[in-house]
């Protein structure tokens, strides 16, 4: 004889509400980090060459944000 079991549906997996405000605070860290590295390299170069680098950075920054 074949026995039935119930259909049971599997709950899903969530982490903790708080769990998002510690990713998005991780990324912005991580962002931001990662920006200042790029300006203090690109303070080492020429002062014209390190405007136009930085100025290109921030522009793309905020293209890709807006």
């Amino acid at each position: 004889t074949e026995e039935l079991t119930p259909n049971k549906k599997k709950k899903k997996f969530e982490l903790p509400w708080y769990f998002r405000i510690i990713a998005w605070l991780l990324l912005w860290v991580i962002t931001l980090g990662a920006m200042a590295l790029v300006i203090f390299y690109g303070i080492s170069f020429q002062d014209d060459v390190c405007k136009k680098w930085i100025t290109s950075m921030l522009v793309s920054f905020f293209m890709s944000v807006f």
